[in-house]
Protein backbone atom coordinates (compact mmCIF):
# COMPACT_ATOMS: atom_id res chain seq x y z
CA UNK A 1 0.00 0.00 0.00
CA UNK A 2 1.29 3.33 -0.93
CA UNK A 3 0.49 6.71 0.50
CA UNK A 4 -0.30 9.72 -1.66
CA UNK A 5 2.56 12.13 -2.11
CA UNK A 6 2.76 14.99 0.33
CA UNK A 7 1.58 18.32 -1.04
CA UNK A 8 4.27 20.65 -2.11
CA UNK A 9 4.43 24.42 -1.75
CA UNK A 10 3.04 24.88 -5.25
CA UNK A 11 0.12 22.62 -4.54
CA UNK A 12 -0.66 24.66 -1.44
CA UNK A 13 -0.62 27.88 -3.39
CA UNK A 14 -2.83 26.48 -6.10
CA UNK A 15 -5.36 25.24 -3.53
CA UNK A 16 -5.29 28.57 -1.78
CA UNK A 17 -5.80 30.51 -5.00
CA UNK A 18 -8.69 28.23 -5.93
CA UNK A 19 -10.37 28.88 -2.64
CA UNK A 20 -9.91 32.64 -3.03
CA UNK A 21 -11.21 32.52 -6.59
CA UNK A 22 -14.14 30.39 -5.47
CA UNK A 23 -14.85 32.90 -2.73
CA UNK A 24 -14.63 35.77 -5.17
CA UNK A 25 -17.01 33.97 -7.52
CA UNK A 26 -19.41 33.42 -4.63
CA UNK A 27 -19.47 37.09 -3.62
CA UNK A 28 -22.30 38.15 -5.90
CA UNK A 29 -24.32 35.14 -4.72
CA UNK A 30 -23.67 36.10 -1.08
CA UNK A 31 -24.70 39.66 -1.84
CA UNK A 32 -27.89 38.37 -3.39
CA UNK A 33 -28.54 36.22 -0.32
CA UNK A 34 -27.82 39.18 1.95
CA UNK A 35 -30.11 41.38 -0.13
CA UNK A 36 -32.83 38.73 0.03
CA UNK A 37 -32.39 38.37 3.77
CA UNK A 38 -32.53 42.15 4.20
CA UNK A 39 -35.65 42.33 2.00
CA UNK A 40 -37.27 39.49 4.00
CA UNK A 41 -36.46 41.33 7.24
CA UNK A 42 -37.97 44.54 5.84
CA UNK A 43 -41.09 42.62 4.72
CA UNK A 44 -41.42 40.98 8.13
CA UNK A 45 -41.13 44.38 9.83
CA UNK A 46 -43.70 45.90 7.43
CA UNK A 47 -46.06 42.95 8.06
CA UNK A 48 -45.63 43.34 11.82
CA UNK A 49 -46.37 47.08 11.59
CA UNK A 50 -49.40 46.43 9.36
CA UNK A 51 -50.67 43.75 11.77
CA UNK A 52 -50.28 46.11 14.74
CA UNK A 53 -51.98 48.93 12.83
CA UNK A 54 -54.88 46.58 11.90
CA UNK A 55 -55.23 45.51 15.54
CA UNK A 56 -55.38 49.15 16.61
CA UNK A 57 -57.93 49.89 13.88
CA UNK A 58 -60.11 46.96 15.02
CA UNK A 59 -59.81 48.14 18.64
CA UNK A 60 -60.87 51.67 17.60
CA UNK A 61 -63.83 50.33 15.61
CA UNK A 62 -64.90 48.09 18.50
CA UNK A 63 -64.66 51.01 20.92
CA UNK A 64 -66.67 53.23 18.54
CA UNK A 65 -69.37 50.54 18.21
CA UNK A 66 -69.54 50.14 22.00
CA UNK A 67 -69.82 53.91 22.46
CA UNK A 68 -72.60 54.06 19.85
CA UNK A 69 -74.43 51.24 21.65
CA UNK A 70 -74.08 53.02 24.99
CA UNK A 71 -75.31 56.28 23.45
CA UNK A 72 -78.32 54.44 21.98
CA UNK A 73 -79.15 52.82 25.34
CA UNK A 74 -78.79 56.18 27.07
CA UNK A 75 -81.14 57.83 24.56
CA UNK A 76 -83.73 55.04 25.05
CA UNK A 77 -83.49 55.36 28.82
CA UNK A 78 -83.80 59.15 28.66
CA UNK A 79 -86.84 58.84 26.36
CA UNK A 80 -88.46 56.35 28.76
CA UNK A 81 -87.76 58.62 31.73
CA UNK A 82 -89.24 61.61 29.89
CA UNK A 83 -92.39 59.57 29.11
CA UNK A 84 -92.76 58.51 32.75
CA UNK A 85 -92.35 62.09 33.97
CA UNK A 86 -94.89 63.36 31.41
CA UNK A 87 -97.37 60.67 32.51
CA UNK A 88 -96.89 61.66 36.16
CA UNK A 89 -97.44 65.35 35.32
CA UNK A 90 -100.58 64.46 33.32
CA UNK A 91 -101.94 62.37 36.22
CA UNK A 92 -101.42 65.24 38.68
CA UNK A 93 -103.05 67.71 36.30
CA UNK A 94 -106.01 65.35 35.78
CA UNK A 95 -106.50 64.99 39.54
CA UNK A 96 -106.36 68.75 40.02
CA UNK A 97 -108.93 69.30 37.24
CA UNK A 98 -111.23 66.61 38.65
CA UNK A 99 -111.01 68.19 42.13
CA UNK A 100 -111.75 71.65 40.77
CA UNK A 101 -114.71 70.39 38.74
CA UNK A 102 -116.07 68.51 41.75
CA UNK A 103 -115.81 71.58 43.95
CA UNK A 104 -117.41 73.75 41.26
CA UNK A 105 -120.28 71.30 40.79
CA UNK A 106 -120.81 71.12 44.55
CA UNK A 107 -120.89 74.91 44.79
CA UNK A 108 -123.32 75.32 41.88
CA UNK A 109 -125.69 72.44 42.66
CA UNK A 110 -128.43 73.23 45.19
CA UNK A 111 -128.53 70.92 48.20
CA UNK A 112 -130.94 67.99 48.04
CA UNK A 113 -133.88 68.51 50.41
CA UNK A 114 -134.13 65.88 53.14
CA UNK A 115 -136.83 63.24 52.82
CA UNK A 116 -140.03 63.96 54.67
CA UNK A 117 -141.01 61.43 57.35
CA UNK A 118 -144.48 60.86 55.87
CA UNK A 119 -142.90 59.61 52.69
CA UNK A 120 -141.79 56.46 54.50
CA UNK A 121 -144.31 53.67 54.20
CA UNK A 122 -144.59 51.30 57.11
CA UNK A 123 -145.55 47.75 56.27
CA UNK A 124 -147.41 45.88 58.93
CA UNK A 125 -146.41 42.40 59.81
CA UNK A 126 -148.68 39.58 58.91
CA UNK A 127 -150.11 38.05 62.09
CA UNK A 128 -149.65 34.58 60.58
CA UNK A 129 -145.88 35.03 60.12
CA UNK A 130 -143.89 34.57 56.96
CA UNK A 131 -143.81 31.74 54.44
CA UNK A 132 -140.10 32.41 53.82
CA UNK A 133 -137.77 30.02 55.59
CA UNK A 134 -135.04 32.62 56.36
CA UNK A 135 -137.37 35.23 57.89
CA UNK A 136 -137.43 35.65 61.64
CA UNK A 137 -141.16 35.05 61.81
CA UNK A 138 -141.21 31.91 59.62
CA UNK A 139 -144.35 29.85 59.96
CA UNK A 140 -144.34 26.29 58.67
CA UNK A 141 -148.11 26.21 58.44
CA UNK A 142 -148.43 29.65 56.84
CA UNK A 143 -150.41 28.56 53.78
CA UNK A 144 -152.50 26.10 55.71
CA UNK A 145 -153.34 28.80 58.24
CA UNK A 146 -154.00 31.44 55.63
CA UNK A 147 -156.32 29.41 53.48
CA UNK A 148 -157.83 27.09 56.01
CA UNK A 149 -157.77 29.43 59.00
CA UNK A 150 -157.03 26.60 61.38
CA UNK A 151 -154.29 27.93 63.64
CA UNK A 152 -153.58 31.40 64.88
CA UNK A 153 -150.25 32.49 66.01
Amino acid sequence: MSFPPLPTQATHQRTRRGRIAGNIAKLPELWRKAARAELAAENAEANRKARLERQEQIARQTRDIEFASIRSQLARQQNWQDNVQAAARNAVAYQQRATLLGELEKALTPPVPPLEPDAIEVIERDPLGSPNFFDDDYNVNYYADKFAGKTKR
